[in-house]
């Protein structure tokens, strides 16, 4: 027998088609939802369309999904003041460093670096703060507290 793809449009013509007898065998026939009559299909279509539109339905489908609340960032004791403030405000904000490299336009290695070992560079710290409504700025010495932010000195400081 001839492969389909060697034969001419005549001879394919020619061929009976096998479907009908295929499909006439019992063993053959698909089972489960194949096998449902058109009636039951259009039952269970219009009790799918009922509880689609039901909000109790979706309300114990997302019960059933664990909500924990957002895990903050580890801010280590070696990390730059600096730094330390921008990731108390990304904790406040519930934003990730991925969040805040994208806003900011910086590569997502760069936070993370800050966070681990790295000294932030000015021209990725800048956008950076400037994405979470912050910015540097100079000021007198003794004037920050350890977070970061402007204070006294002695761990009370002023949020923006």
């Amino acid at each position: 027998m001839k492969r389909t793809l060697d034969l001419t449009p005549e001879q394919r013509a020619a061929r009976p088609d096998p479907m009908p007898a295929l499909n006439a065998n019992p063993e053959i026939r698909r089972k489960g939802q194949g096998a449902w009559t058109p009636e039951r299909r259009a039952l269970k279509s219009a009790e799918m369309t009922a509880r689609n539109f039901n909000p109790d339905f979706h309300q114990r489908k997302l019960a059933g999904i664990a909500r924990r609340p957002p895990r903050g960032l580890a801010i280590p004791d070696h990390t730059h003041p600096v730094v330390r403030g921008l990731f108390i405000r990304m904790n406040e904000e519930h934003a990730n460093r991925g969040d805040v490299a994208h806003r900011a336009g910086i590569s997502t290695d760069a936070p993370t670096g800050w966070r681990a070992t790295n000294m932030p560079q000015i021209d990725t710290l800048d956008p950076a703060l400037g994405a979470l409504d912050l910015e540097l700025a100079i000021v007198p010495r003794g004037t920050r507290n350890a977070d970061g932010f402007i204070g006294n000195g002695k761990g009370k400081g002023v949020r923006p």
